[in-house]
């Protein structure tokens, strides 16, 4: 029988790490759009004016979605740090133990399980492993909290044995 029982603490590195790989998505895309929009857009006034100037659109063009990408980013991350210091439930200690029965988690509030067919899907980050229960609602287990990385190893071989294969996006 596969187990892994692993105690963490989440922190708010965490949290923002999380919020960051899934939001960034939407903002690279809204700032593509943007970036396409504007150049058209001053390409089309330029040209009625009469003066095309390339390089000058271009260069502001990508100045400003810079300076949205910069501003989006940091706003993620100013925002993900205030809602875990306002959230004492997410902060602590819990324990998770992942098995062929599915998950079980508790702490301090409350205990729960979480059978296979009600996972919606799973992650992982660069320092995060990740059990979407539904689109909005994320187990968020550090990568840290693994007793080694055989258990993290034997953790998504659980996840690809148990989850249909579209629902399991690991790296590597």
């Amino acid at each position: 029988m596969n187990e892994i029982t692993l105690d963490t603490q989440l922190r708010a590195e965490d949290v923002q790490e999380y919020n960051l790989s899934y939001s960034l998505k939407s903002v690279y895309i809204l700032t593509g759009i943007g970036f396409v929009v504007y150049f058209i857009l001053m390409f089309v006034i330029s040209n009625i004016k009469g003066r095309v100037n390339l390089p000058v659109i271009l260069a502001v063009d990508i100045a400003i979605s810079a300076a949205l990408l910069f501003y989006s980013r940091s706003s993620i991350s100013r925002k993900s740090k205030k809602a875990f210091a306002s959230d004492p439930l997410i902060q602590l200690p819990s324990k998770y133990r992942i098995r062929d029965e599915g998950l079980d988690y508790e702490n301090e509030s409350g205990s729960g399980h979480v059978d296979w067919e009600q996972i919606y899907k799973a992650g992982e980050t660069r320092n995060l492993l990740l059990v979407f229960i539904s689109s909005n609602r994320t187990l968020i287990l550090p990568k840290r909290s693994f007793q080694s990385d055989g258990d993290i190893t034997a953790y998504r071989k659980l996840m690809k044995q148990h989850l249909e294969p579209g629902k399991v996006r690991f790296k590597g």
